[in-house]
Protein backbone atom coordinates (compact mmCIF):
# COMPACT_ATOMS: atom_id res chain seq x y z
CA UNK A 1 0.00 0.00 0.00
CA UNK A 2 1.21 3.86 -0.88
CA UNK A 3 -0.08 6.48 1.61
CA UNK A 4 -0.14 9.80 0.32
CA UNK A 5 -1.20 12.58 2.69
CA UNK A 6 -3.44 10.40 4.58
CA UNK A 7 -4.82 8.98 1.85
CA UNK A 8 -4.63 5.56 0.86
CA UNK A 9 -4.02 4.34 -2.50
CA UNK A 10 -3.61 0.45 -3.65
CA UNK A 11 -1.06 -0.56 -5.70
CA UNK A 12 -3.24 -1.52 -8.86
CA UNK A 13 -4.70 2.14 -8.69
CA UNK A 14 -1.25 3.34 -8.37
CA UNK A 15 -0.19 1.11 -11.41
CA UNK A 16 -3.74 2.24 -13.49
CA UNK A 17 -2.79 5.83 -12.95
CA UNK A 18 0.77 5.25 -13.97
CA UNK A 19 0.15 3.81 -17.19
CA UNK A 20 -2.31 6.42 -18.16
CA UNK A 21 0.25 8.94 -17.40
CA UNK A 22 3.10 7.25 -19.32
CA UNK A 23 0.41 7.14 -22.13
CA UNK A 24 -0.20 10.72 -21.96
CA UNK A 25 3.86 11.20 -21.92
CA UNK A 26 3.86 9.25 -25.03
CA UNK A 27 1.41 11.39 -26.61
CA UNK A 28 3.06 14.68 -25.70
CA UNK A 29 6.55 13.13 -26.75
CA UNK A 30 4.95 13.02 -30.36
CA UNK A 31 3.75 16.25 -30.29
CA UNK A 32 7.15 18.06 -29.39
CA UNK A 33 8.45 15.60 -32.33
CA UNK A 34 5.91 16.84 -35.02
CA UNK A 35 5.60 20.67 -34.36
CA UNK A 36 7.21 21.99 -37.35
CA UNK A 37 5.93 24.40 -39.58
CA UNK A 38 6.02 21.23 -42.26
CA UNK A 39 4.88 18.24 -40.06
CA UNK A 40 1.04 18.92 -40.01
CA UNK A 41 1.31 18.64 -44.46
CA UNK A 42 0.79 15.11 -46.00
CA UNK A 43 3.42 12.34 -46.15
CA UNK A 44 3.73 10.38 -49.31
CA UNK A 45 5.32 7.24 -48.74
CA UNK A 46 6.86 5.10 -52.09
CA UNK A 47 7.69 1.22 -51.75
CA UNK A 48 9.69 -0.27 -54.52
CA UNK A 49 10.90 -3.39 -54.03
CA UNK A 50 14.22 -3.23 -56.47
CA UNK A 51 15.64 -6.30 -58.06
CA UNK A 52 15.99 -8.74 -54.96
CA UNK A 53 12.92 -10.75 -56.57
CA UNK A 54 10.40 -12.82 -54.33
CA UNK A 55 12.00 -11.69 -50.89
CA UNK A 56 12.18 -8.45 -51.75
CA UNK A 57 8.19 -7.98 -52.55
CA UNK A 58 7.66 -9.73 -49.11
CA UNK A 59 9.59 -7.55 -47.69
CA UNK A 60 7.89 -4.57 -49.08
CA UNK A 61 4.63 -6.17 -48.77
CA UNK A 62 5.53 -6.45 -45.20
CA UNK A 63 6.44 -2.39 -44.67
CA UNK A 64 3.52 -1.88 -46.03
CA UNK A 65 1.22 -3.50 -44.01
CA UNK A 66 3.88 -1.86 -40.70
CA UNK A 67 3.26 1.45 -41.94
CA UNK A 68 -0.86 1.25 -43.03
CA UNK A 69 -1.26 -0.39 -39.46
CA UNK A 70 0.92 2.16 -37.55
CA UNK A 71 -0.89 5.04 -39.17
CA UNK A 72 -4.17 3.65 -38.37
CA UNK A 73 -3.04 3.04 -34.80
CA UNK A 74 -1.92 6.86 -34.76
CA UNK A 75 -5.71 7.96 -36.38
CA UNK A 76 -4.01 9.27 -39.24
CA UNK A 77 -6.22 9.38 -42.38
CA UNK A 78 -3.77 6.55 -44.83
CA UNK A 79 -4.99 6.56 -48.30
CA UNK A 80 -3.70 3.92 -50.94
CA UNK A 81 -2.91 6.18 -54.19
CA UNK A 82 -1.58 3.36 -56.13
CA UNK A 83 -1.25 -0.38 -55.41
CA UNK A 84 0.49 -2.65 -58.07
CA UNK A 85 0.73 -6.49 -57.17
CA UNK A 86 1.78 -9.33 -59.94
CA UNK A 87 -0.18 -12.05 -57.42
CA UNK A 88 -1.73 -12.39 -54.37
CA UNK A 89 1.55 -12.77 -52.76
CA UNK A 90 3.62 -10.56 -54.60
CA UNK A 91 4.06 -6.62 -54.57
CA UNK A 92 5.19 -4.68 -56.68
CA UNK A 93 4.83 -1.13 -56.35
CA UNK A 94 2.63 0.94 -53.73
CA UNK A 95 2.65 4.53 -52.83
CA UNK A 96 0.10 6.17 -49.87
CA UNK A 97 -0.67 9.08 -48.64
CA UNK A 98 -0.21 9.45 -44.58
Amino acid sequence: MFSLNDNQVSESEFEIELKNFSKLIKEFELKLILNGKNDSKDAIISIHPGAGGTESQDWAQMLYRMYSMWGESKKFKFNTIDFHQETKLVLRIVQSKL
